[in-house]
């Protein structure tokens, strides 16, 4: 049995998981565009370890920061997308 597994690494952020990720490729554009969902609203773990504080999702993001998003099966992830946040929408999931 396969289990999708992924994360995605923004510059200055802990690894995350995704709500939904999609990755286009084509050899008839010149770069990959891909496109992810989190949840609006998130738990943060605090330094201590122990205690979470609720932080909005879309306020730990910048237009500009690096990004890259492994996805794969049963834990065995591979880099499928590598580039920039260009576009932040607000909407819910985020």
């Amino acid at each position: 049995m396969f289990l999708m597994t992924g994360y995605i690494k923004v510059k200055g952020l802990e690894a995350f998981k995704y709500h939904s990720c999609s990755v286009k490729s084509s050899v008839g554009t010149v770069c990959n565009t891909a496109s992810f969902k989190i949840p609006g609203i998130a738990w943060m773990k605090n330094n201590d370890g122990k205690s979470y504080s609720k932080v909005d999702s879309n306020k730990q993001f910048s237009e500009g920061a690096p990004v890259e998003i492994w996805a794969g099966y049963n834990g065995e992830n591979k880099l499928r997308f590598s580039g920039f946040i260009n576009i932040i929408s607000y909407t819910v999931p985020l």
